[in-house]
């Protein structure tokens, strides 16, 4: 076999331009030759006229295709880049509303606190009252039974 070259599957399918699965079937129908290198990997005999035929591309094509992709590439980034500009806004107001609502909290929190200090210090003031009137009702009582 002259005029070709044994290579591996993925050059070859990129040689002759199909898919390494499309080459794996030929493989497989033994429709293309082939054998195992070295390492036990499948080796393809590519000829000589298939990938001339394939490098025959109109590169006019590929640039035309290739510009395509560049311009849909750019439109998606700026939709891309909008969506975050859009996103950064929701954070920043959920920031500032997250920030209100902790000052919020902390001055419930503080009012909580007083309230707990009223609350300790009427407690207190019943306990002290309620000691009173046991006094004045023991007094009453023992002058009562002197009367």
């Amino acid at each position: 076999m002259s005029n070709g070259k044994w290579t591996g599957i993925a050059e070859a399918a990129r040689l002759i331009g199909v898919s390494q699965q499309a080459l794996r079937g030929r493989v497989q129908r033994k429709t293309i030759d082939n054998r195992l290198d070295n390492r036990g990997r499948i080796q393809v005999f590519i000829r000589e006229q298939d990938i001339k035929q394939n490098n025959n591309i109109d590169l006019s094509n590929i640039e035309q295709e290739n510009n395509n992709v560049e311009q849909h590439q750019k439109s998606e980034i700026d939709r891309l880049y909008s969506i975050i500009l859009g996103q950064q806004k929701t954070i920043d107001k959920l920031t500032d509303q997250l920030d209100k609502g902790q000052a919020e909290r902390r001055e419930i929190l503080s009012l909580l606190s007083k309230a707990q200090d009223v609350i300790l210090d009427l407690k207190e003031q019943k306990e002290i009252a309620d000691d009173r009137s046991r006094k004045a009702i023991k007094i009453i009582k023992e002058n009562a039974q002197k009367i």
